[in-house]
């Protein structure tokens, strides 16, 4: 039989030392770390200096051109229309024809008012030589005592109405036939000033009367109308410039001078009516919108901030400069607000690096890096 030997020991513990060495041999290396602290990141900002300027408070509001002077173009009598030479947007001069009418429906209305005045003359003479006799009588029969002052006097009041509403009635027809034989000479309507057709109703064939506009003629538009609240009117005076935008016909911005500004505010508005000249020689179409821009206060040599860097929690505003690299809060007492900008009236001094992006990250005292936009 054979027989196994039991390894001695030291062989043993060889076996274990040499399973060791290829642990330790594997496993990486622990060598210290070399090189300098990392650096701490700010939270990037932009920043601004803080100036100190002049600051004007606007009131921006829209407001419609309008036209200085437009008239309604009348048909002076009912006739037919046989001819139409404008159109709507046309412009005209005073004294250009706009229409014809028919003059045999002028001849034929002619004839019918000549009739008319001749029954009508006939009808009134009658009315007062009644009231004429009347009064006679009653004169008379004062004399002898049949009749009163009263009856004398209310017979008199009679005649007296008989001939008023005989001469003015008269008179009307008069000058209706004068109107007549006038457009019979010439059926041509005509404009009574320069400007633009903005409106017209009269086509050929139909009828036009004298009981509607048959066109209305407008100035080229030189105004502009806007309506201001009682927060704004205060600040507003006759004579005073504003400046305007009428961003439909041009970008460019106009200088307007107010004419008349409203004494009392509409009824159901509330609001002051202002009517502001436009430069002289500006043709605009009338009823386009314009952007007015009132001037309502003036500060001058104060300091500034852009209106969006100032955080408001509800209780105070205030804003971040940044100092040796660090973010430092103000608490500010503002004043007047313009366009964009907001006056700081307690809180900064002038020269400081005003945080204008990335203030909504900061706290007092947290460190800061500066970038450009």
């Amino acid at each position: 039989m054979i027989q196994t030997k039991t390894p001695s020991f030291a062989l043993r513990l060889l076996g274990l030392g040499a399973a060791l060495g290829l642990l330790f041999g594997c496993s990486p290396s622990s060598e210290p770390v070399s090189g300098e602290p990392s650096e701490t990141v700010g939270t990037p900002v932009e920043v601004t200096t803080v100036t100190h300027g002049d600051l004007v408070a606007q009131a921006r509001l829209s407001g419609k051109v309008a036209a200085a002077r437009e008239v309604s173009i009348l048909a002076p009598l009912s006739a037919k229309v046989t001819a139409v030479y404008v159109r709507v947007g046309d412009k005209v001069e005073n004294g250009q024809v706009l229409f014809s009418l028919d003059k045999s429906d002028l001849q034929t209305s002619y004839n019918s008012l000549s009739s008319d005045y001749t029954r009508t003359k006939e009808l009134l003479e009658a009315q007062v030589q009644q009231a004429q006799t009347n009064y006679d009588n009653t004169a008379a029969l004062l004399e002898v005592g049949a009749a009163s002052q009263l009856e004398l006097d209310t017979a008199r009041v009679t005649l007296l109405s008989a001939q008023t509403s005989m001469a003015s009635t008269l008179q009307q027809l008069e000058d209706n036939l004068q109107t007549l034989r006038d457009t019979m000479a010439d059926a041509d309507v005509k404009s009574t000033m320069n400007g633009i057709v903005s409106s017209l109703s009269v086509v050929v064939g139909a009828t036009a009367s004298p009981a509607s506009p048959a066109a209305v003629i407008t100035e080229s538009g030189s105004q502009v109308t806007v309506s201001v609240s009682e927060a704004v009117q205060p600040y507003l005076s006759i004579g005073d410039t504003a400046q305007v935008v009428i961003s439909s016909a041009s970008d460019e911005t106009l200088e307007a001078t107010i004419r008349t500004i409203s004494p009392s505010a509409g009824a159901m508005t509330q609001l002051f009516d202002v009517v502001l000249d436009l430069p002289e020689g500006t043709t605009l179409t009338a009823g386009m919108f314009a952007t007015v821009l009132f001037e309502t206060e003036r500060r001058e040599n104060v300091i500034t901030v852009p209106t969006e860097a100032i955080l408001n929690d509800g209780v105070s505003q205030s804003v971040y400069v940044v100092e040796d690299g660090l973010a430092s809060q103000r608490v500010l007492t503002t004043g007047l607000v313009g366009d964009g900008v907001t006056e700081v009236v307690e809180g900064l001094t002038g020269g400081e690096q005003l945080v204008v992006v990335g203030q909504s990250y900061l706290a007092d005292g947290a460190p800061v890096r500066i970038v450009e936009g």
